[in-house]
């Protein structure tokens, strides 16, 4: 049976076969004849069986088979959720670290990201760059923290992640050590299960050391600034622990760290911070247990604890003496006690029993300086007519 084999391609002219070097078409002779028609007459019998075609065959056997294997499958589910959670998990410790260094309103947060958004595709001023109560560096910070939230976002061109990513570059290249000891900071906090309020008091004394590290050590009284908040709260001496081990932490992390030439001076002020801390403890340890000594004793008009706290740091361990006197005249005077000298009783047990217990011995740099300190509030006291003559000698 003769087969009709349609053109795969239009049928080529004598004029095209001559411009292309092929001869034009001429007739079969019987021989040739005879050949091609016992060509077609064979394939016609192998494909009478019903077979489909080779090509057909191998096409249906490549698209019929599965393109990976069930465990090849597995692997690449695997692969696929650790990235997810590992993104989960990014994007969860930038929204906590915002949470505790800024603020915990999400509503705000959303509007934040947004604000920053428009400001790096329009070069524009956003809602940090607005916020007049943060310092460069911490606005840097919270603008890192942004843009790292927003490079998690789903659905980014390739131009909104490259301009991003850009801008996260030139965030880390003017304030980077910044940015980097403030997260690893909430990281160690995290660590050490620092309740929200704590870690970022805790925080905020770290970054004191990332903001002037080639300076003398802060004093005790910026830490004391720092952790305020916290200083009558039940479980102060327990937090005031917790973030002593942070900063132990972070000072094994630093260790590891080279040169040394360039991380001896941090490691001194991390140090510094652990024996601030220390003193800290012991402070409001006695501050307190003086001022339920006071209330025992009827006194009234009593100072708060952190206020007593403050003035006592002022006076003894930084450089506003003249600021702490002043304090303590001012908190003698307002306490009073029915028929008796309430004044006298409160500053010279004060004196006595705190400013020159050995508890707090190391708050002085050595015995002489703690004299001066102690004759020096007896001569101001006495100079303000808080303190009369011979009340040195009173006692509650």
């Amino acid at each position: 049976m003769a087969i009709t084999i349609p053109p795969i391609v239009q049928e080529v002219t004598t004029a095209e076969a001559l411009q292309s070097g092929a001869l034009a078409k001429k007739q079969l002779s019987a021989v040739e004849q005879k050949k091609l028609n016992n060509f077609i007459r064979a394939h016609a019998q192998r494909n009478s069986s019903g077979e489909p075609p080779v090509e057909v065959t191998q096409k249906n056997r490549l698209e019929g088979k599965p393109q990976v294997t069930a465990e090849e499958q597995a692997i690449a589910v695997a692969a696929r959720s650790r990235e997810d959670a590992h993104a989960k998990r990014a994007s969860e410790k930038y929204k906590e670290a915002y949470r505790v260094m800024f603020t915990s309103d999400m509503t705000f947060l959303s509007k934040d990201l947004i604000s920053l958004n428009t400001a790096v595709k329009t070069k524009s001023k956003s809602l940090v760059d607005l916020a007049g109560n943060l310092r460069p560096e911490e606005k840097a910070l919270r603008k890192f923290l942004l843009v790292s939230l927003l490079l998690e976002e789903p659905g980014l061109s390739k131009t909104e992640i490259k301009d991003l990513n850009t801008y996260k570059k030139s965030l880390n290249s003017e304030h980077g050590d910044f940015i980097s000891g403030s997260i690893s900071a909430f990281e160690v906090g995290k660590q050490s299960r620092l309740s929200q309020a704590t870690l970022r008091e805790f925080i905020k004394a770290y970054q004191t050391i990332e903001i002037q590290p080639h300076v003398d050590a802060p004093d005790i009284l910026s830490l004391f600034k720092a952790i305020r908040n916290n200083v009558t709260k039940e479980d102060f001496s327990a937090d005031m622990n917790k973030m002593r081990d942070g900063f132990i932490n972070i000072l094994s992390r630093e260790k590891t760290q080279n040169p040394k030439k360039i991380t001896a001076p941090r490691h001194y002020m991390i140090l510094s911070r652990i024996n601030q801390i220390n003193l800290l403890i012991k402070a409001q340890g006695i501050h307190k247990k003086f001022l339920n000594c006071c209330t025992a004793a009827k006194l009234s008009g009593l100072p708060s604890l952190s206020n007593l706290l403050e003035s006592c740091l002022q006076t003894v361990a930084s450089a506003e003496v003249v600021t702490g006197l002043n304090s303590l005249v001012r908190i003698a005077s307002a306490v009073s006690a029915n028929n008796r000298p309430g004044k006298n009783i409160f500053i010279t047990n004060y004196n006595r029993l705190v400013l020159k217990s050995d508890l707090l011995e190391d708050l002085y740099k050595n015995g002489s300086h703690r004299k001066q300190v102690t004759d020096g509030i007896d001569k101001n006291l006495k100079a303000a007519g808080v303190l009369s003559v011979g009340a040195s000698h009173a006692q509650s």
